[in-house]
């Protein structure tokens, strides 16, 4: 595949792009890679329409639920070290969730097969617009294991679960004796030189270039609140920028982060329910199949912001798109990309 050749296939679809993102609304970053090359890596739209920033390559976004591979990693790190174990009961380390099933496992907790009720609802949205500086963690653990009845036995069926993601942050914090952000910073964000991510814990840890989030109304866009509801935890809190996480999935799919390569195999590997069916999802990933590629996938959403990013292992292909601007179809852009890459190169 000719750099050139992959540069025309990219330009045609960043003309599709443009027409969603205009130059002077809330816009995305995309990059696209190939063998380990950025092939393609720019910004459209503004990050700021207050003070017209423009987006750039480097321009940092709230990724949502990327952040769950991130999560997933750091717990594996822990299973390789002896610290946790798979099959760790969830009461071993959480006693406050005695009135849920003793069957709870932390594999349910990584595959979204627990039953665990989702914590993302009206109660959780108005707490955090009554305390947009002060909500923490802590509280929404109390909410979460407040509702006490399971949607199903665990390993019985899949459903995604953003509180299953926030037990697991916070259980990096408390065995590892640090923050789960700094927890990352010192093991995979510093070590892989990806210097503009980070996992705030608080407002004031997010970079000052990080883009604003907005929203369409029938008024055109308006900013969304940026509070730590909208952040989130260890299910969505981190910022990052396209090149960073190309860096992560580099380092991922070539065995260089401080895991063992075993368990990072199973995190790209579709769990299994106690029927014997395939869930299509591993541990803080998607798995897929497009062009008859297998595709690693996740994507993210938040007030404000929209995430994609997929990798597909045998043809070296990285494609990831970061956006500003709350239920973009990234999914859609990013999958129109793929296509069209794909059936041409592979």
């Amino acid at each position: 595949m000719s750099k050139n050749k992959a540069m025309k296939q990219i330009e045609n679809t960043e003309k599709r792009i443009m027409s969603e993102f205009g130059e002077y609304e809330p816009g995305a970053a995309l990059l696209v890679a190939a063998k380990g090359r950025v092939l393609y890596n720019r910004g459209f739209g503004l990050a700021d329409l207050q003070d017209g920033r423009p987006i750039q390559s480097d321009t940092p976004f709230l990724i949502g639920s990327v952040t769950k591979q991130f999560t997933a990693a750091a717990v594996l790190k822990l299973v390789g070290e002896k610290k946790l174990a798979l099959e760790d009961p969830l009461l071993r380390h959480f006693p406050s969730f005695s009135a849920y099933e003793k069957d709870i496992r932390l594999h349910h907790l990584l595959t979204h097969t627990s039953g665990i009720k989702e914590y993302l609802g009206d109660v959780f949205w108005e707490a955090a617009a009554k305390r947009p500086k002060d909500l923490n963690q802590e509280d929404v653990l109390t909410m979460i294991y407040g509702d006490l009845e399971l949607d199903f036995p665990p390993g019985t069926d899949w459903k995604y679960s953003n509180s299953g993601y926030v037990i697991l942050g916070s259980l990096v914090a408390k065995v590892s004796g640090c923050s789960f952000g700094q927890y990352l910073k010192e093991n995979f964000f510093v070590p892989l030189g990806m210097k503009d991510t980070t996992a705030p814990a608080s407002l004031g840890e997010a970079a000052e270039n990080t883009a604003k989030g907005y929203e369409k109304d029938g008024l055109g866009f308006r900013p969304t609140p940026f509070h730590m509801g909208t952040v989130g935890w260890g299910d969505g809190n981190i910022i990052s920028t396209t090149e960073d996480l190309h860096r992560w999935k580099e380092a991922f799919f070539s065995n260089r982060l401080p895991v063992e390569t075993s368990l990072l195999k199973k995190a790209i590997t579709s769990a299994r329910l106690t029927n014997g069916q395939k869930t299509q999802y591993g541990y803080g990933w998607y798995i897929g199949r497009r062009r008859g590629l297998k595709e690693i996938w996740h994507s993210g959403g938040t007030l404000g912001f929209t995430a994609r990013a997929s990798f597909f292992p045998k043809a070296d292909v990285t494609m990831i798109l970061l956006a500003n601007r709350q239920n973009a179809p990234l999914d859609l852009l990013l999958g129109d990309l793929a296509d069209v890459f794909l059936h041409e190169n592979f």
